[in-house]
């Protein structure tokens, strides 16, 4: 896996692909990151997970 493209897309928060609720909007507001792809498509590679992508490891997958 490309852990760099990962890794960058998750350190630059709150403008990363991993997304937390704010505790301080009413419950119906609040939004979560439930899946996270990141799609390298000129190398035929994509690396995905369930749940919040900061806190689960991502699987690589080739087509």
């Amino acid at each position: 896996m490309d852990t760099i493209i990962v890794d960058v897309s998750l350190k630059v928060y709150p403008k990363s692909i991993c997304f937390h609720p704010d505790e301080r909007l009413p419950e119906y507001m609040r939004l979560k990151a439930i899946s996270a792809l990141v799609m390298q498509p000129a190398k035929r590679k994509m690396q995905g997970t369930l749940g919040n992508p900061c806190q689960n490891e991502f699987k690589e997958y080739t087509f």
